[in-house]
């Protein structure tokens, strides 16, 4: 089976593997690439995703099945479309959870920085107190050893 790819138009020629392939040309017959609804379609039911213009023959040959065929198509690409939906939904939840869970980390923070700032201010004001009580031990003791010894 001979197998050649039409590239978009303004493209370089050669291996561009990351190039977008407009049409796939198979056997002389265009078939435009499929979607992601169509390719789970083709996986799942065989001859789904073919174009029906360059296949005019697949018309008479089509079975009494058709009309369950397509409705299925139609069933799983709603199913598809209401699965990204929720998908879009579950995102938008997940990015708002996210910021909610950073300005719960950055209100943490704060109320952590503002307790350690207080207990810093409380071991200072605890060494201010140390020492006052030990200054005014020391003048307690010399006032003490002037007034028990009178001038003579």
């Amino acid at each position: 089976m001979y197998s050649e790819t039409v590239q978009r138009a303004g493209l370089k020629k050669g291996a561009h593997y990351s190039a977008y392939l407009l049409l796939r040309v198979t056997d002389g017959v265009p078939q435009p690439r499929m979607s992601y609804p169509a390719a789970v379609l083709s996986l799942l039911l065989p001859g789904v995703g073919r174009c029906p213009a360059a296949q005019p023959e697949a018309d008479a040959r089509r079975p009494n099945g058709a009309p369950a065929v397509k409705s299925e198509i139609e069933r799983v690409t709603r199913q598809v479309s209401e699965e990204q939906v929720e998908r879009d939904k579950l995102s938008r939840e997940l990015r708002s959870a996210e910021v909610s869970v950073g300005k719960a980390r950055e209100g943490l923070d704060g109320v952590r920085r503002g307790r350690a700032e207080r207990a810093s201010r409380r071991a200072a004001l605890r060494r201010r107190e140390t020492d006052a009580e030990g200054d005014l031990n020391q003048n307690r003791s010399a006032l003490a050893g002037t007034v028990a010894c009178p001038p003579t």
